[in-house]
């Protein structure tokens, strides 16, 4: 046989790995490798960005608690911004439309529930002793989702005293479950979030 007929039958016969290459089944294996560190990457980036969430929650609750306790020794009464009601919460933060302080709502629960704004909570009976006095702005938390159908937002204010308003509380939720929140707070973790409750006394 000769030289030329040789390298031919070696050209038609070498295996089914490509020469310098990879086979398809190597192929396919690199591929689901990197499927797999992508989507542990991706989940871990969700987590972060989810905690760092919370985070901002917890923070954004803390300026308002120093918003509220400023606003107590405005008033000079023992009194914490009065809503008239105790049984209600109302929305803390500026909810479309902006700078209106008693049309804005603020998602609680079921899809169509909200919660409202107070103007006397955010601006004050006379301007000087609502929160709005004692923070830059009145920011709101991104949306908790709790299912398809339910979601909050918040932080939510109530007055709690009989009469007035000398106790009050803050209630807001965090995405991630068995979270802590803000210091003086307790919380209820659930499957989809945690809920907080701060008493203000």
């Amino acid at each position: 046989m000769s030289l030329r007929n040789k390298r031919v039958l070696v050209h038609l016969n070498f295996p089914k790995k490509m020469q310098g290459g990879f086979t398809l089944i190597e192929l396919l294996v690199v591929i689901s490798i990197v499927s797999l560190l992508s989507s542990v990457v991706l989940a871990a980036l969700n987590g972060a960005r989810t905690k760092a969430d919370d985070t901002q929650r917890n923070q954004i609750v803390g300026e308002y608690v120093k918003a509220l306790a400023l606003a107590y020794d405005a008033a000079g009464t023992g009194s914490y911004p009065d809503t008239g009601n105790n049984t209600t919460m109302y929305c803390l933060g500026d909810y479309p439309t902006l700078g209106n302080y008693t049309s804005g709502t603020c998602r609680y629960g079921l899809v169509g529930t909200t919660k409202n704004e107070n103007a006397t909570v955010l601006e004050g009976p006379t301007g000087i002793t609502g929160v709005k006095q004692f923070l830059p702005s009145l920011p709101t938390l991104k949306i908790v989702i709790e299912s398809a159908t339910r979601a909050y937002q918040g932080p939510f204010y109530q007055c709690t005293s009989a009469t007035g308003c000398s106790t009050a509380q803050i209630e807001w939720y965090l995405q991630q479950t068995n979270q802590k929140c803000i210091k003086g707070a307790t919380y209820t973790p659930y499957s989809w979030g945690t809920k907080c409750v701060l008493p203000l006394n």
